[in-house]
């Protein structure tokens, strides 16, 4: 499922109540309420076989967010985009629980800081299968790149990206 409009959005909550099977879901470029940030969220808690999740360059109010993640919880996420929500939107806190089973990971253009990558590094010191993290347009600054040289000594990446 893929969109790009919120007017849309009552048809995708439709399709994720409908198709338990989905394995891949876009929300790009929307603007979401509360109240449909929760409704969407109730679609994804459909989804148990959900293993890619874009959401990017979208405008969500924190609760929404919270409720969305949420609903995430028990889905096999390999692949999670959160490019360009801010640091506030993305929440990493409420990231932690889902960071397990993934193999890409991008954050690019959050303004995640210092503590969002402290909280992130914590959480993928047990992780095994990420091969890629995506943290493009952070500023991360000099503390930023201690962090990072201590993930790369705890973690299998392949491939990590600190553009911009």
């Amino acid at each position: 499922v893929s969109t790009q409009s919120t007017g849309d959005l009552k048809q995708v909550v439709i399709k994720l109540a409908t198709e338990a099977s989905m394995k891949s879901f876009r929300l790009c470029y929307v603007t979401l309420s509360t109240e449909e940030s929760i409704a969407l969220a109730h679609g994804l808690a459909c989804q148990s076989s959900l293993n890619s999740f874009h959401f990017c360059h979208n405008s969500v109010h924190a609760n929404g967010m919270k409720f969305i993640f949420s609903r995430l919880e028990g889905c096999p996420l390999e692949e999670l985009v959160l490019d360009d929500n801010s640091a506030e939107l993305v929440n990493l806190k409420a990231l932690l629980p889902y960071t397990q089973k993934l193999r890409y990971l991008s954050l690019s253009q959050n303004a995640i800081g210092i503590s969002g990558l402290d909280n992130l590094c914590s959480a993928l010191k047990g992780n095994c299968t990420l091969r890629c993290l995506r943290l493009d347009c952070n500023e991360l600054g000099m503390k930023g790149s201690e962090l990072i040289a201590s993930l790369l000594n705890i973690t299998n990446l392949t491939s990590l990206s600190l553009s911009g």
